[in-house]
């Protein structure tokens, strides 16, 4: 992939460390259309994740990266009892360099006032930032990306939505430039939907 002129460009290996869900199929929050262990869904969450995994500058890339994806389902279990640190030890135990983060409240009502994603780095140590994708329960809800290495800067995209009835839920593409060994890192984290 040509990066620009007078820099190289290195595309990393990347493995994907896990895909976890919170709820058993029977207590599945997702889309009928689409449940959150659909191989299609793990597609759809891990190609952004593909698209920027290139890096420009030093080194060549000689480590897979490590990338786990995750749905939080606002931080709770089955039962929607808070269980952030929960998260945060999977977050661990994976040993993931990058970890992309859906469904995530911040200062909800729901989630008592918690902004998640500063809990989950004090937590387990790593650099994170949020996207908020839509006002909610008196804060907000979205994504994040947690990285092992420092995160250089973020942008949301807001992503179209077709507005067919009330249910449709904004959405966006959070995009964090993180300062790797081997270079500059673009990458992309998003939460979408099957719709009919």
């Amino acid at each position: 992939m040509p990066g620009s002129a007078g820099t190289a460009r290195n595309c990393f290996p990347v493995t994907i460390a896990e895909r976890v869900n919170f709820h058993p199929p029977e207590m599945d929050v997702a889309s009928p259309h689409m449940r959150s262990g659909d191989p299609a869904r793990a597609v759809l969450l891990c190609s952004a994740l593909l698209i920027g995994a290139c890096a420009t500058g030093g080194h060549p890339a000689t480590e897979p990266i490590r990338v786990l994806v995750y749905n939080t389902h606002a931080g709770t279990d089955a039962r929607r009892v808070s269980n952030l640190d929960r998260v945060a030890q999977i977050v661990k135990d994976a040993e993931a360099d990058i970890v992309l983060l859906q469904e995530v409240d911040s200062a909800t009502r729901r989630s008592g006032g918690v902004d998640q994603v500063a809990r989950l780095r004090s937590i387990t140590g790593f650099y994170g930032v949020f996207g908020r994708a839509i006002d909610y329960d008196g804060g907000k809800y979205g994504i994040a990306i947690l990285s092992r290495w420092p995160i250089v800067s973020d942008t949301l995209i807001h992503l179209p939505v077709a507005e067919h009835d009330s249910s449709y839920e904004a959405r966006g593409a959070l995009v964090a430039k993180i300062s790797a060994p081997a270079g500059t890192l673009r990458v992309i984290d998003t939460h979408l939907e099957a719709y009919r």
